[in-house]
């Protein structure tokens, strides 16, 4: 069989994939036999060539999952995540650095100075962090995004694990798996199990910190996988239609 590979250029850039694509449909029978995914490609092609794939997008797009993605819903599913998982890494990263646990001098009643936390400003940190974590949980329970589900459930367990530390300093993990700070009880921890559990690269901070971004990453995908085909069937993305001129 032979086919004439069209070169397409979306937004100046031609695509690798569809060289490849179509590329590999030139090759022999021989070489198809012993290569397993040409026969994938070759019906690929043909489902593009008779049809099938426009049917198949169309009857989609008659859907309830397809009516969510157009009105949008969807689509702030995956942005909510990715505000929210943000602002939660940021969080991490204010409660991750050492200076926040630098003592400083404090004169008492006395007139005497000592030198200690500013556990205030690293309790406004925690709720922050707190707040932000929470809002990132309950929006992937929401998710239909599974690379977003994935990645939190793993958040979640890896939070289990620390669970008996964060209580020590008031942060309680609920059945909901969403977090609850003791303001009364992380005021009087020791800030040093504050620092330990926020600092370091294996620290609770810092892990918590790479599954947020996960989150964020896999929502960020998302968000440009929830319109591959229009109402029409057309491949459509901000760069370009893709499969417009085979249809």
């Amino acid at each position: 069989m032979q086919v004439i590979a069209m070169a397409m250029n979306i937004s100046g850039n031609t695509y690798n994939y569809m060289n490849n694509f179509f590329g590999g449909l030139n090759k022999n029978k021989s070489s198809e036999a012993t290569n397993g995914g040409m026969a994938s490609l070759v019906g690929d092609f043909s489902a593009i060539r008779n049809g099938s794939y426009a049917k198949l997008a169309k009857k989609y797009y008659t859907s309830d999952a397809a009516k969510k993605v157009q009105s949008g819903s969807a689509s702030a599913s995956n942005k909510s995540v990715k505000e929210d998982s943000n602002a939660a890494v940021n969080s991490a990263s204010k409660l991750m650095n050492k200076s926040l646990y630098e003592k400083k001098a404090v004169k008492g009643e006395d007139g005497k100075e000592t030198m200690e936390y500013d556990t205030t400003k690293i309790l406004e940190g925690v709720k922050d962090f707190v707040k932000n974590y929470n809002s990132a949980v309950k929006d992937a329970g929401e998710s239909s995004n599974n690379n977003v589900l994935n990645s939190a459930s793993r958040m979640v367990s890896q939070t289990k694990v620390y669970a008996g530390a964060l209580s020590k300093v008031g942060i309680n993990l609920k059945s909901d798996n969403t977090l609850e700070l003791d303001e009364t009880k992380f005021s009087a921890a020791d800030m040093t199990d504050v620092r330990s559990l926020f600092t370091g690269s294996v620290s609770f901070g810092k892990s918590t910190q790479e599954r947020l971004y996960q989150m964020y990453t896999a929502a960020d995908q998302g968000t440009a996988q929830n319109a591959v085909y229009n109402q029409n069937a057309q491949y459509n993305i901000s760069t370009g239609s893709m499969f417009d001129s085979l249809f």
